[in-house]
């Protein structure tokens, strides 16, 4: 992770003052400043959190790597903006959308961590690479984008629980209903988590997505704000997040319960 996000992002920034790029717009993520409480309706004035306060490692690379790439605006001539997405969806997913229907097919989706009231931004993928093309049409070494960074989702929060139902259900798969305390779920993710580092050190790798950050994740609002993307550079979501799940629902046809 931190070859490919940190290590790779500096040789980005570096191939683009070599080569005289002039502008570079670069893939954050919303969870850069998520520390496992609510988000509600924050803006980019919300601080990104001390390395070690993050949920995983993966954001903690995440965000070093943005602080790279806003203290390189303006260095060699080079404009520099991130855009910080959240939850993207769409066709074509090769990890997210495939890994929610598996859990259905075999059961795991029907529980809900804690109220199941939480809400969350969602963007569909299609937006997001609207988003990327605006912003770099619009940054300049004047411009306000430049050395910034902005939110980019549907502007559509959904209940994070209800989101997945809305996912699966067409394809024949029960929505998620049975309700879980998430102290009982932090719980069990902390003895999971806890056995996994005890069979590491004997050669018995376990993968599990089973852990406390995300379960963390699945239980917290987390909503931001797109306002200073409208207002810098018009952004607003083409496609609607009816209109996305429907086509990504569609694209994924094939994995239909039979």
């Amino acid at each position: 992770m931190y070859d490919v996000n940190v290590t790779g992002t500096r040789n980005v920034l570096a191939a683009c003052v070599a080569h005289r790029i002039p502008r570079l717009v670069y893939t954050s993520t919303a969870s850069v400043v998520f520390a496992g409480r609510d988000l509600d309706g924050v803006d980019e004035a919300a601080p990104v959190p001390p390395r070690g306060a993050f949920l995983d490692y993966y954001t903690a690379t995440k965000a070093e790597a943005e602080a790279a790439v806003r203290a390189a605006n303006g260095v060699g001539g080079v404009s520099t903006v991130c855009l910080r997405p959240s939850g993207i969806f769409g066709e074509y997913d090769r990890y997210f959308f495939p890994s929610i229907v598996d859990k259905a097919a075999s059961g795991k989706l029907k529980y809900i961590i804690g109220s199941g009231t939480n809400r969350f931004d969602w963007t569909y993928a299609g937006n997001v690479a609207q988003a990327h093309e605006m912003a770099c049409l619009a940054l300049t070494p004047a411009s306000p984008l430049a050395g910034g960074v902005y939110f980019i989702t549907n502007d559509d929060a959904r209940p994070f629980w209800g989101f997945l139902g809305d996912l699966v259900a067409p394809l024949g798969y029960p929505r998620p209903r049975v309700h879980l305390p998430l102290w009982l779920v932090l719980g069990l993710a902390t003895l999971v988590e806890a056995v996994a580092a005890l069979l590491a050190p004997l050669g018995m790798a376990w993968e599990t997505d089973f852990t406390r950050a995300r379960m963390v994740l699945a239980s917290c609002e987390r909503r931001v704000s797109c306002a200073a993307a409208r207002r810098d550079f018009a952004y607003v979501p083409e496609v609607g997040v009816d209109e996305a799940v429907r086509r990504t629902v569609a694209h994924f046809e094939g994995l239909r319960a039979r």
